[in-house]
């Protein structure tokens, strides 16, 4: 609040992770003093919504600093969701937007190894310190990382860590215990987020 007003009363521009910081801290004090926040389900539809408005052109990972025997593979792969979204199967296009977003995180990662390896988000061994290797990497500890090194943007992490618990449907046990089926709507977003990252990759490559 008082950082707000101080740039407020400067002229200078508050970031959206400032913003986003000074929400959630209202939010968790709202909930420590038993207050309920009452606009959290309306921003969250609003939020998707505009996210699912947005429109991407040419969506592929040739531009990505990817091996090129991968980037085939996932070019295929993106076809294939398209497919899958066109009929309707839904938890197929969810797994497959899943399993692309990961295989281009880690096909950066692999081009990035020293700003990846150097972030403080990333993943390291208890007892040593020492960043584990990639393949130890979770798809959560990739998407931290590349949003904090400058790779993909806030909304886009936000996103991705919902697709990425989405993606755990691939084990049956999973989707049984939540009760929950992935419907069309859900298979979107998970697309939306797969571009929008795509994008974001392509952009802040450099």
């Amino acid at each position: 609040m008082i950082i707000g007003k101080k740039k407020e009363l400067e002229n200078e521009k508050i970031s959206d992770n400032q913003n986003t910081l000074f929400k959630d801290c209202v939010e968790l004090a709202n909930k420590l003093l038993g207050i309920k926040t009452k606009k959290t389900k309306i921003t969250q539809k609003t939020a998707e919504n505009d996210f699912l408005k947005k429109e991407f052109e040419n969506i592929s990972v040739d531009k990505l600093e990817i091996e090129a025997p991968v980037v085939d593979i996932l070019n295929k792969r993106i076809e294939e969701i398209k497919k899958n979204l066109g009929s309707n199967a839904s938890l197929s296009a969810v797994i497959m937007c899943g399993s692309v977003l990961e295989g281009i995180l880690l096909g950066t990662a692999l081009s990035k190894k020293k700003k990846f390896n150097k972030s403080p988000s990333s993943p390291k061994e208890k007892n040593t310190g020492k960043v584990l290797p990639f393949n130890q990497w979770t798809l959560s500890n990739f998407i931290d990382v590349a949003h904090d090194i400058g790779l993909l943007g806030l909304d886009v992490k936000k996103f991705s860590h919902s697709m990425r618990d989405f993606r755990n449907y691939i084990h049956p046990y999973q989707q049984m215990c939540s009760k929950f089926s992935p419907d069309l709507d859900t298979a979107k977003i998970s697309w939306q987020v797969l571009q929008a990252a795509i994008t974001d990759l392509k952009k802040n490559k450099n």
